[in-house]
């Protein structure tokens, strides 16, 4: 068979949709099974859009040309191989109108509809399926998306519907195939531009990962952490137990005070309340700080914090939570008496000792601005920054009362949760207390349980295999030697 049979004769200067049938059907006898479903392929492309059209009457235009067809006498040799491969032709679009309305409905079910909407608020459901196939870089760049949006609204003087938008002509093009589609590749393509040229005006840094972290073990920040309900309204006075130079006892009295009123201005939906979670936060970023990074990001907290997989976005939206109430939280602290009788010498202590004055604090208990940063080359957009060592490690460290532990300690196998943290702090308070004296330490369930408040009597009787857990991670980190587990308690040895 020589290349000229091969393939359907067409009137000279004709292409394909300018064939007449009977020009199309000469030869196709003579064709290949393969040839034949390549021609039905051509035809296919041809009818394809008036198919779509009359989507519900692909059956029956299948069955009425095969019909036709049968009663074409002159063609007849040929039409039950038409008729085939029209019938074909008609399965094959069937079959792919379902698996797109299939397509559709995923798409519409899926997060990436609502964020689509979120840009574009007056969308429909069918022009958010026309351009799916773009949504996800619409969705990435979105903030920059809608500036863009309201330079057109700006020039129009009016708020731009979708489908007013996508009738706008398209840059550089004044008459392409799909002017909608157009403009929004060039929308999209904008706001690339903006976003790199911002990127190159925005700090850059490199991640750190502290591998230490000072934690505190005076008696405010023992107090502090899952006392306050709401706020002090005044203030709180904590007899501090100390011995001043001239080795006589005394009790120097210190003033504390929280403030949640910028909570509620804002009327933020945050409990005002410090929890175990808060505390170690606040450790996590304070680690963070003294390991010398100046923008720290939420999973950098999230992993300071002792995790050791890649955070979930509840995890991270307890962490930003976590930030933000501490952040508009105020706190007072003036340790005035016990500073005149150590005489403490902030330079001396901490030459970062900014915001003490005279033994006072007043101040945010979390002092930070948020904003964008690159950490590693990717855009984080409410990285942290620091004005100074959050204060409450600062007075613990001020008086002496903190302990240097290792990140991986942090890292124990049980989870995370409120209850948890509550065990594993009062167990690292006592055990890196007991240290400085190197004896053994017995600690009694029955203290422990009141400490961390576990009153349900099933707690109580889980808790002693989460405390093993601990103790025998610690063991394993070599922050205890050995432990002994009794009855009544656990005896620890260094």
């Amino acid at each position: 068979m020589t290349d000229e049979t091969k393939k359907p004769k067409r009137a000279p200067g004709k292409n394909l949709e300018q064939m007449t049938a009977r020009e199309l059907l000469e030869g196709y006898k003579d064709l290949t099974p393969e040839e034949q479903e390549e021609i039905s392929g051509q035809v296919l492309q041809i009818i394809g859009p008036t198919l779509e059209k009359h989507r519900e009457q692909i059956g029956e235009i299948v069955q009425n040309t095969a019909r036709f067809l049968n009663k074409v006498g002159e063609t007849k040799d040929i039409a039950t191989p038409i008729s085939e491969a029209l019938k074909r032709a008609g399965e094959r679009i069937a079959e792919a109108f379902a698996a797109a309305a299939e397509a559709q409905q995923e798409f519409l079910q899926s997060g990436a509809w609502p964020k689509l909407q979120e840009i574009f608020p007056d969308i429909t459901e069918a022009q958010g399926v026309f351009i799916a196939f773009m949504a996800g870089d619409l969705i990435e760049y979105g903030p920059e998306i809608k500036e863009i949006l309201q330079e057109y609204e700006a020039q129009e003087g009016k708020a731009l519907t979708f489908e007013e938008l996508l009738d706008r002509p398209a840059p550089g093009d004044p008459n392409p195939a799909d002017p909608g589609i157009v403009l929004l590749e060039h929308i999209l393509y904008r706001a690339q531009e903006v976003r790199k040229e911002r990127r190159g005006l925005l700090p850059r840094t490199t991640a750190i990962k502290p591998t230490k972290a000072g934690y505190p073990l005076d008696k405010i920040n023992g107090y502090i952490w899952g006392l306050l309900e709401e706020d002090t309204h005044g203030r709180l006075t904590f007899a501090m137990e100390t011995k001043a130079r001239r080795k006589k006892k005394q009790e120097l009295n210190l003033v504390y005070s929280f403030d949640f009123s910028a909570l509620e201005e804002e009327g933020a939906k945050v409990s005002k309340r410090l929890t175990p979670t808060d505390k170690r936060v606040y450790i996590a970023i304070a680690a963070l700080y003294n390991a010398g990074a100046e923008k720290i990001t939420l999973s950098q907290i999230h992993e300071a914090m002792g995790n050791t997989r890649r955070p979930s976005k509840n995890q991270i939206d307890r962490i930003n939570e976590s930030v933000y109430k501490m952040a508009r939280a105020w706190i007072t602290v003036n340790d005035t008496a016990e500073h005149r009788a150590y005489s403490y010498d902030i330079d001396e202590h901490r030459p970062d000792g900014k915001g003490w004055t005279g033994g006072k604090y007043d101040g945010p208990l979390l002092p930070i601005e948020r904003g964008q940063v690159i950490v590693n080359g990717q855009l984080a957009e409410a990285a942290i920054h620091l004005f100074r060592e959050p204060p409450m490690l600062t007075f613990a460290k001020l008086r002496n009362q903190i302990t240097s532990i290792d990140i991986k300690l942090l890292q124990s196998p049980a989870s995370k949760t409120e209850g948890n943290l509550l065990i594993e702090d009062y167990l690292i308070t006592r055990i890196a207390k007991a240290k400085r004296s190197k004896q053994a330490e017995k600690i009694l369930f029955k203290t422990l349980f009141e400490k961390v408040g576990i009153e349900d009597k099933k707690q109580r009787q889980r808790a002693p295999g989460k405390i093993e857990t601990y103790l025998k991670y610690y063991q394993q980190e070599g922050f205890i030697q050995s432990y002994t587990m009794e009855p009544d308690g656990v005896t620890v040895s260094f």
